[in-house]
């Protein structure tokens, strides 16, 4: 309940959300608009559960995106 998947479009202060992810449900294929993305992960200690897990894939879309 307290404890979250958030990820973001970017590595920069401020970048936007791509959506925060919690419980059961596997979220969307997340595709960031450039680049880079930042996955926070929030937990309050408060369960000790089996917790995330999360796997990534990249495309090469050359030096012209």
């Amino acid at each position: 309940m307290y404890d979250y998947v958030e990820v973001f479009d970017g590595h920069l202060p401020g970048a936007a959300s791509l959506g925060r992810f919690c419980g059961h449900t596997r979220p969307p294929t997340i595709t960031s608009s450039a680049c880079r993305m930042t996955v926070k992960f929030v937990a309050d200690g408060s369960i000790s559960a089996r917790g995330f897990s999360a796997s990534y894939s990249s495309i090469d879309k050359g030096t012209n995106y």
